[in-house]
């Protein structure tokens, strides 16, 4: 690091790529489809999907509630067994590592000395990191309260589905935007592998017809059709 960015900014780029590189490995401790671990988390899923995944079986150390299973026990006051990782809780740890990632690549961008080009490109990375950590926590709230408005009926369980569906579709716009230029792909997994994780709605809105080496762009109206979907079942 020091070799290639200058001394003085070497243990920053260091801190930054060891806090970013927890954040997306926690998104299969949660959900996990079918044996497809090579769905690509950061394209997101769907409400529905979110509360169907269960945690990957054979990976976690520490037991974890899949998010329905928590859902399902503050809606009804159901304890908890001690011990257990929350969704929320490893949410909170997914933003706040991405963050800190976010940081420390903008203090080691005041002190890099060569290569400074590659530290910019390193912080976009860890925005857009960032963004899908916050995207997956307002999302993951969102499915909490629509449990519990299924169970209660309360409008404003409603429109608290609504106001966190509609952040994480924000979140999920500024990512687009972001990676716009500097990504050509959200990844380079080809699109002929029937991906399970697909929102269903995308059969309908889009004709099933993702480009193959798909971007966040066209998967945003996907995510924007899903809360018009759901701002005309619950408000």
């Amino acid at each position: 690091m020091a070799e290639r960015y200058g001394a003085s900014s070497a243990a920053d780029v260091l801190a930054a790529y060891e806090s970013a590189g927890r954040v997306m490995p926690s998104v299969p401790r949660l959900f996990w489809f079918e044996g497809w671990n090579h769905w690509i988390a950061s394209n997101g899923l769907a409400l529905s999907q979110i509360l169907t995944g269960t945690p990957i079986p054979y990976t976690n150390t520490q037991k974890i509630m899949s998010v329905c299973e928590y859902a399902r026990s503050l809606a009804t006051g159901k304890l908890f067994p001690q011990g257990v990782l929350t969704p929320m809780a490893l949410t909170e740890e997914m933003v706040t590592n991405a963050q800190a990632a976010v940081e420390a690549c903008e203090k080691a961008q005041g002190r890099v000395e060569t290569n400074s080009n590659e530290v910019a490109l390193l912080r976009t990375d860890f925005e857009a990191t960032s963004l899908i950590a916050k995207f997956y926590q307002a999302k993951i709230d969102a499915a909490l309260h629509y449990v519990a408005y299924q169970n209660s009926r309360d409008p404003a369980e409603g429109r608290k589905v609504i106001d966190l569906l509609g952040r994480s579709v924000e979140y999920y716009r500024e990512l687009v935007r972001i990676t716009d230029q500097p990504y050509p792909a959200a990844n380079d997994i080809s699109n002929d592998i029937p991906f399970p994780f697909h929102p269903p709605s995308l059969v309908v809105e889009r004709g099933n017809s993702l480009p193959r080496l798909p971007h966040w762009r066209d998967l945003l109206p996907v995510f924007e059709a899903e809360l018009e979907m759901y701002r005309g079942l619950l408000v």
